[in-house]
């Protein structure tokens, strides 16, 4: 179904050389057939004859076309007309067996539940019904059959579609290995086919989203640095705070003691059912020590290889007597 197919048949023995080859085609249950001709779907062609030892002839006719589900069952007859012959020769096909293949043109759907992620595999455009589809989840060392539910849908050409789900739960995809695997076969198809899906996939599509709002910094004047992490599933995270030094270029571990607070908040489930954070780093700025310095936040999580970062860029540290010229130009304006 849906790929051009093309019938042969050969014509041999005859002389003197003079065959005519015409094409009918016979639907199911019809009682008689009808002519191929003036029919953009089929393409006829005949080769020329060309002498056998024998001094006879022989060629080869061809029916080029795509069929549909609608060729189920119908007959294609190739009819062959010689001046040795009192009635036409005639020779059928026999009842055409249609089948298409499943075609799977989106990748695998991710959703997410409450404690548990939904993947969705859908196949479309395949005849006859009958189709095996497998899941397999689990890590490198432990892997086992998951159940599915299949949704079928009959399309307006007879054809059929699905769309299969499967459901693991958060705790397991906490394991950065753990993969889920689907395959499915069909009787039109040489072999299986398979997909696999991780955390760890590029597309993946709850990686966690890093941002980091910088207020304005004024010379020793208490200021906090806010890093929101959102888009996070599952809800296992680490954060640390860097920094790094403009002049050195080094980047140092900020603990959360003497001059730099850190204050941590879990900001739940999302609508999307998706983890947000929230990090705030505390300190009092200075030009000497924080002109021209990054802080940055790490992030690891088990969809990340390698942990990733945010950067605030190179602070810009102001006077703190630029603080009241600000104030002021605010009052002005509101008066």
């Amino acid at each position: 179904m849906g790929q051009s197919n093309t019938l042969q048949y050969n014509i041999s023995s005859y002389f003197p050389d003079a065959v005519t080859v015409s094409w009918y085609k016979k639907e199911k249950d019809a009682l008689e057939s009808a002519p191929l001709y003036g029919n953009d779907k089929y393409k006829t062609s005949v080769t020329e004859s060309r002498r056998q030892p024998d001094s006879t002839y022989s060629c080869t006719a061809s029916l080029l076309f795509t069929p549909t589900l609608k060729d189920q069952e119908s007959e294609i007859i190739c009819r062959v007309e010689h001046p040795s012959l009192e009635r036409p020769l005639e020779r059928s096909s026999g009842p055409l067996r249609v089948q298409g293949q499943p075609k799977n043109r989106k990748p695998v759907r991710v959703t997410l539940g409450r404690e548990e992620v939904k993947y969705f595999l859908y196949l479309e455009t395949f005849y006859p019904r009958d189709i095996q589809i497998k899941w397999i989840c689990g890590s490198d060392q432990a892997r086992q059959t998951c159940p599915s539910t299949e949704r079928y849908l009959n399309n307006m050409d007879k054809s059929h579609s699905v769309t299969s789900e499967c459901t693991v739960s958060e705790e397991v995809i906490k394991n950065p290995n753990f993969k889920t695997c689907v395959t499915w076969s069909h009787e039109s198809m040489d072999d299986p086919r398979s997909k696999e899906v991780s955390i760890r996939d590029k597309d993946y599509p709850y990686h966690p989203e890093v941002k980091i709002q910088v207020p304005p910094l004024y010379n020793n004047t208490e200021a906090s640095l806010e890093c929101e992490i959102s888009n996070c599933f599952p809800g296992v995270l680490n954060g640390m705070w860097l920094k790094k030094d403009r002049l050195s270029g080094e980047t140092h571990h900020i603990a959360g003691e003497g001059a730099y607070r850190i204050s941590n908040q879990e900001l739940g489930r999302q609508p999307s059912n998706t983890y947000s954070y929230k990090s705030c780093l505390i300190f009092t700025p200075t030009v000497e020590s924080d002109q021209g310095a990054e802080f940055i936040f790490q992030v690891a999580h088990p969809s990340l290889e390698q942990p990733m970062q945010k950067s605030t860029g190179a602070l810009q540290i102001a006077d703190s007597g630029d603080k009241d010229d600000d104030a002021l130009h605010q009052n002005s304006i509101i008066m």
